[in-house]
């Protein structure tokens, strides 16, 4: 019983609406009611130990496997994934005969690499995001809030105080999420044409590459942590806008190249405004390595 996959959960998504860390891993169906009654036992124990007594925990079966998860704070995402794999390889440990212990150095070395992680700004501006009703994305290095001409970015490590930030200017764009296993990219296309017809300035990430007014900006898709065509798991989507920029591809395209870049999508960009995101995804969340 591998793991097949692990990953932090940045913001909503399908299968939850919180935070937290995923870990999909391979599990006979014969056995998997037996492995989540012992996961759900060591979720609690491990979770209590580090302070995270209050998150919530869902799970979801798959055949061969089952995908694990809780949540956490915003802030110790790379943490929680450390987490969840400590705590499967504790419910292997008990499903093996083990005692349901974690043991002291696990523990400390655990505690403090959340206490490394943690980012007080970073909780403080998505807190003030929510309260604004506007989107807080975040990635590795940059975290944004907003989309659209009314987003603004922040190095992770100089995130401006909430109070110094004019939240007059901070807006959202329209945002539509297409989901399935076939026909995602092939319905982003058709709608990029429908809206494209109807005069807007358009742009696509798909598995065709990033478009930007009908313009290929990059060919071909990218996998989200090796630069590799990654198949069915990429991100795909359009962004649709009045643009009155001269030269749409050099003004947006950078800006739609940078989603890529990120390592997260950033809906639009600095140069994206009137704007409705239109964008397929397998998962919300983002592998861990």
């Amino acid at each position: 019983m591998n793991i097949l996959d692990t990953r932090r959960i940045t913001g909503p998504s399908l299968f939850t609406d919180k935070s937290g860390a995923m870990l999909d891993v391979e599990v006979p169906d014969i056995r998997q009611e037996e492995v989540l009654q012992v996961w759900g036992k060591c979720v609690s124990y491990v979770l209590h130990l580090v302070g995270w007594g209050k998150e919530e925990m869902k799970t979801r079966r798959f055949s061969g496997g089952i995908s694990l998860y809780f949540s956490a704070p915003i802030d110790a995402l790379y943490s929680a994934c450390s987490v969840n794999e400590v705590i499967w390889d504790l419910t292997l440990s008990v499903l093996n005969g083990g005692e349901l212990f974690l043991d002291h150095s696990k523990l400390a070395e655990l505690k403090n690499e959340i206490k490394a992680e943690l980012n007080p700004a970073l909780v403080k501006l998505c807190a003030a995001a929510n309260e604004h009703d506007v989107r807080f994305l975040q990635s590795d290095n940059v975290v944004s809030i907003g989309t659209g001409t009314g987003s603004r970015q922040f190095e992770v490590d100089s995130i401006s105080d909430p109070q110094e930030i004019d939240w007059n200017q901070v807006s959202d764009v329209p945002v539509v999420l297409i989901t399935g296993t076939n026909g995602k990219s092939t319905t982003v296309r058709l709608m990029e044409s429908i809206l494209a017809t109807d005069g807007m300035i358009t742009g696509a990430s798909s598995t065709d590459g990033i478009r930007v007014a009908k313009h290929t900006a990059e060919s071909g898709c990218r996998n989200r942590d090796t630069g590799n065509r990654p198949g069915r798991n990429a991100p795909a989507g359009a962004a649709c806008e009045k643009c009155p920029c001269s030269d749409h591809y050099q003004c947006c395209g950078r800006s739609f190249r940078r989603i890529w870049r990120s390592k997260f999508i950033r809906h639009g960009g600095n140069q994206i405004h009137h704007s409705a995101w239109i964008g397929t995804r397998r998962d919300f969340g983002f592998k861990r390595r």
